[in-house]
C-alpha cells in the first residue's frame, strides 16, 4: 500500500491508514469457491434475496451460529517482480503517451483474467507496430505489462508512483485491457472524459 523506496513521495503512512481504519483489524485471506460453498451450506440465517450479491450461488444466507476453524498454510517471502514497458515513439507529440497495460501474473490458471486481455494486448502492439512502421502515430503509445497484481496492484503502483511527475505532465489516457471474455456485447468502464470518444469507436 505504499511505495517501496524510500524516496518516493508517500501520500499515505501507516498510522494514517490505521486512523481511516483502511487496514483490516483481523487477518483475512482469500478461500476458493468449494470451500466457500461449504460454509455457506452451514448458514442458517436470514436468506440473501438481492440477486447482485447472490450471484451463482444456489444459497446464500446472512449469519451462522457454527463456528469454523480456517487453516491457512503460506509462505512469507520476498520476490523479484518485473514491469514490461514498451514505447512506440510519436512524430509531432512524443511527451504525450497514450497508455495500454494489462498484468501478466494470474490467480490460478489465468485463461480469462489476464490471458485473454495479454492476447488482444500483443495482438494490438504487434498490428500498431507493423501500421507506423514508417510513419510513426501522432502521440506516442506506451504498452505495460504489470507484475504482481495479484498481490494488491503492486507492480503498476510502484511503476506509477515513481514516476507520478512525468505521468501528470504526459499521460493522456490510459486503457487498461485485464480480462476480455468475449461475447456479443460490449462493457466497457471508463471516466465520463472518455464516453463519447468510446462511442464514437465503437461504432466504426
Amino acid at each position: 500500500m505504499l511505495p517501496a523506496l524510500p524516496y518516493v513521495t508517500r501520500g499515505e503512512s501507516l498510522d494514517s491508514l490505521r486512523r481511516k481504519k483502511v487496514l483490516p483489524t483481523i487477518p483475512v485471506s482469500p478461500i476458493g469457491y468449494d470451500e466457500a460453498q461449504r460454509i455457506f451450506e452451514f448458514m442458517d440465517g436470514d436468506q440473501v434475496t438481492r440477486s447482485d450479491w447472490v450471484g451463482g450461488l444456489s444459497s446464500y444466507k446472512w449469519q451462522s451460529r457454527r463456528l469454523f476453524r480456517l487453516n491457512v498454510r503460506s509462505r512469507f517471502a520476498r520476490r523479484t517482480i518485473s514491469n514490461i514497458v514498451a514505447v512506440l515513439e510519436g512524430r509531432e507529440e512524443p511527451d504525450r503517451w497514450i497508455m495500454l497495460g494489462n498484468h501478466v501474473d494470474a490467480w490460478g490458471k489465468g485463461a480469462i483474467d489476464p490471458v485473454s486481455g495479454t492476447a488482444v494486448q500483443l495482438e494490438v502492439a504487434t498490428v500498431v507496430a507493423k501500421v507506423f512502421e514508417k510513419h510513426p502515430p501522432r502521440r506516442s503509445i506506451v504498452f505495460c505489462h504489470w507484475d504482481a497484481e495479484e498481490f494488491g496492484l503492486i507492480g503498476s503502483s510502484e511503476w506509477i508512483e515513481q514516476r507520478l511527475g512525468v505521468l501528470q505532465r504526459r499521460a493522456v489516457a490510459y486503457i487498461n485491457v485485464d480480462h476480455i471474455a468475449g461475447g456479443s456485447s460490449l462493457d466497457i468502464k471508463a471516466v465520463p472524459l472518455l464516453y463519447r470518444t468510446i462511442v464514437e469507436a465503437s461504432h466504426r
